[in-house]
């Protein structure tokens, strides 16, 4: 697809950068709709204190929420609720979580042998997506606060490893930035997540693999098109 984007930024040098997807299952470069959890500064758990009013109703409970390292997070109650099982080094977190696009970075590649695994917990080998949410620039209204433009400015020219700007083919933003530091796994079930119809050209998804690389080991690929970018702005 067709996109109007500044002469400054990365997508200047690759087009198509979006392309539309043809296939319902994710894959490196896929943009997704999905809720993604705000990191707290402070991390929050959900710590049952007893049965509802009906003692009864073994799915019901009364919950406080307090900061995740307070003792009383592992004191165990003595009235178990079965639908907030809780097991021992283990705790209910708690957390805001707001709809945001996300893109695809890895999808699952080697299958198991399920036989080897009979009888241990699916979630010590369930696949994951992983994934890294677009946050939205302008500022708005409420608690919406966006991004001064002209630390918006440093992102478009690849002045930092762990963000990327971009312009995306959904919602009503005209800027965006990948939020490589929020990276983080998605379960494959299909609640999880809503696909688009839209996936980055193989030329874009070879950028941000390569913005990946700087980001994870703190260097630029020598030859590669982010150096070309970076030199390009030195000029």
């Amino acid at each position: 697809m067709t996109q109007i984007c500044p002469e400054d930024c990365m997508h200047s040098h690759v087009d198509p950068w979006w392309v539309e997807a043809d296939s319902n299952v994710p894959e490196p470069g896929r943009l997704l709709w999905v809720y993604v959890p705000h990191v707290g500064q402070e991390p929050m758990a959900l710590v049952p204190t007893g049965r509802a009013d009906d003692a009864r109703q073994h799915a019901l409970a009364d919950c406080k929420i307090m900061p995740a390292n307070h003792e009383e997070v592992f004191q165990r109650s003595k009235l178990p609720v079965a639908g907030l099982p809780c097991y021992d080094r283990e705790m209910l977190s708690v957390y805001r979580a707001k709809r945001r696009p996300a893109l695809v970075l890895a999808a699952p590649h080697v299958p198991l042998d399920r036989e080897e695994f009979k009888g241990k917990p699916s979630y010590m080998t369930a696949a994951t997506y992983m994934i890294a949410p677009y946050y939205g620039v302008e500022e708005g209204t409420g608690k919406r606060a966006g991004y001064p433009a002209t630390f918006m400015e440093r992102v478009r020219h690849g002045e930092y490893p762990q963000f990327f700007w971009d312009s995306l083919p959904v919602g009503n933003e005209d800027e965006s930035i990948l939020r490589l530091d929020q990276i983080y796994p998605l379960s494959t079930m299909f609640r999880a997540f809503e696909l688009t119809d839209f996936k980055l050209s193989e030329a874009a998804l070879a950028v941000i693999q390569e913005w990946m690389e700087w980001h994870f080991f703190t260097e630029v690929r020598v030859d590669g098109l982010v150096q070309y970018f970076h030199e390009t702005f030195a000029e």
